[in-house]
């Protein structure tokens, strides 16, 4: 009996584990919104739960994960809390979005846009031999790393 479990299992976790190994990597999702009272703004949600939130050239926040919850009826709605302040909630049925700015209440809706992948990034790693490399120029500064 148990031989014939494991292999059930094996027949049915193979082709799982395979499809998986052949699925390219996913570096995240990007999309936009426009609500009243802040120029358009871009949320970008990394693979491991890390949200970003610019707008304008110069601001930029984070966030670490997502509040899931449901409202009176049932409804599930995901809440992103930004460092802030900043409120983000997306009605996951409906992908209605709304907004709640830093030190108000109010609850003000958003136009969003489709979803689209984040390209895949391969950062560059930083090694001590790049920095020793610098160093023996002689003017004592850790070297700049552009990342590719």
């Amino acid at each position: 009996m148990m031989n014939k479990i494991l292999v059930t299992t094996l027949a049915i976790m193979t082709p799982l584990t395979a499809a998986l190994a052949l699925t390219p990597p996913n570096d995240g999702d990007e999309f936009q919104i426009s609500c009243p009272g802040r120029d358009t703004m871009t949320i970008d949600r990394a693979e491991y739960g890390i949200s970003t939130l610019m707008w304008d050239n110069d601001n930029f926040q984070i966030a670490a994960g997502q509040e899931r919850t449901r409202l009176n009826d049932g409804q599930p709605v995901w809440i992103t809390l930004f460092r802030n302040g900043d409120q983000l909630m997306v009605d996951k049925a409906t992908q209605n979005t709304f907004f709640v700015y830093a030190g108000t209440t109010a609850l003000v809706p958003c136009e969003r846009t489709y979803t689209r992948p984040d390209p895949l990034l391969t950062l560059t790693p930083w090694s001590d031999t790049h920095t020793a490399k610098n160093d023996e120029a002689g003017d004592g500064r850790r070297a700049e790393h552009r990342y590719s």
